[in-house]
Order: structure tokens, then sequence, then C-alpha cells
């Protein structure tokens, strides 16, 4: 059996439309609007992108909340 390589390199885009930034959080378009507390970015042109730095922190912000021991969620309570 022959097995075939395909080696592809595409540069990232930091700025991303909506639909693309809702497949870049792994969420349907719908659910990251409802979900997703990154303001959009209106461009001079009037579109309006994501700036894929601004996901990756809400992203890890969510990591680093499901990550609290008890005795973090007391301290953030008490």
């Amino acid at each position: 059996m022959n097995r075939a390589v395909i080696e592809v390199k595409a540069k990232p885009f930091r700025l991303l439309s909506r639909d693309d930034a809702a497949a870049y959080c792994g969420l349907p378009p719908k659910r990251f609007e409802a979900l997703c507390p990154v303001a959009a970015i209106p461009l001079p042109t009037g579109k309006k992108v994501f700036d894929a730095r601004d996901l990756d922190t809400w992203i890890d912000g969510l990591k680093a909340n499901a990550t609290d021991t008890d005795a973090d969620i007391l301290d953030k309570l008490g």
C-alpha cells in the first residue's frame, strides 16, 4: 500500500468573522453568540470581526475556572 503525505501550510488569520470565530471556538454560530462575551471589533468598512487573541483569553479563562478547588470557590463566595 502506498502512502502519500500532504503538507499544508496556512497562515492563521487574527481577525475572524462571526462564523469563523464560532468555528474557532468549536461552537455553532448561534450558540457562540449566546455564550461568548467577547465583543466584535468594528472595522472602518463597517464589518465586525473577532480578535482570535481575545477569544483565546476567554477560552483560557474558562479553563482556569474549571480547575477551581473547593477552597477557591469558598474564598470567592466569602
